[in-house]
């Protein structure tokens, strides 16, 4: 009977113990919180730029520029709509300081090189990451995934996927990084 008592009473601190941290931990571990389409805090600390150095073109310097940095693959039908609208944005807000950079994660570029051949004019800065080196330190989920970055690189916010739901909102928000820059499909 003493034996038993003690089980139980084991049991019940592990199991007390348990919920607690379920309770406090829970909406940290939560699928739908990983996966959330909301935009980040404008707080949140992004890896440094530094992380980005090995794979970015030599010279440029993303100091005091916002950065819209985008993940993505030749095998992804979401990633070739985002081309175009990627295409635009650079061309409208990039003399008012925006850098785009698209971050390809092909192992192999031939694949790579056959995909952008049919993307027309690219007015952004294409680099490679067939290892997911940089791409790890940005904890991806999906593809394409495009992360905004404000001037002081500090990210504004994360998008995983591409529609035009997902571009209006991105357009809201470089409107108000940029908002004397003019969209060419406005007919300015």
């Amino acid at each position: 009977m003493i034996q038993s008592n003690r089980v139980l009473g084991t049991f019940r601190r592990t199991t007390l113990i348990a919920f607690t941290a379920a309770l406090l931990l829970g909406p940290a571990l939560s699928p739908e919180a990983a996966l959330s389409a909301e935009p980040a805090s404008t707080t949140a600390e992004a890896p440094g730029w530094a992380d980005l150095r090995p794979i970015l073109p030599e010279g440029l310097d993303l100091t005091g520029h916002a950065v819209y940095l985008d993940f993505w693959a030749s095998w992804c039908p979401p990633c070739r709509k985002s081309f175009p609208w990627m295409a635009e944005t650079a061309k409208t807000y990039g003399a008012a300081g925006l850098e785009v950079i698209a971050v390809c994660m092909d192992k192999d570029p031939k694949k790579a090189e056959k995909f952008l051949s049919g993307q027309g004019e690219i007015p952004f800065h294409i680099v490679y990451d067939p290892k997911g080196d940089v791409a790890t330190k940005y904890d991806l989920k999906g593809m394409p995934t495009s992360l905004l970055f404000g001037p002081d690189g500090k990210l504004i916010s994360r998008h995983e996927g591409f529609s035009e739901k997902d571009s209006e909102g991105l357009l809201t928000e470089l409107n108000h990084l940029y908002p004397n820059a003019t969209s060419k499909s406005e007919g300015h």
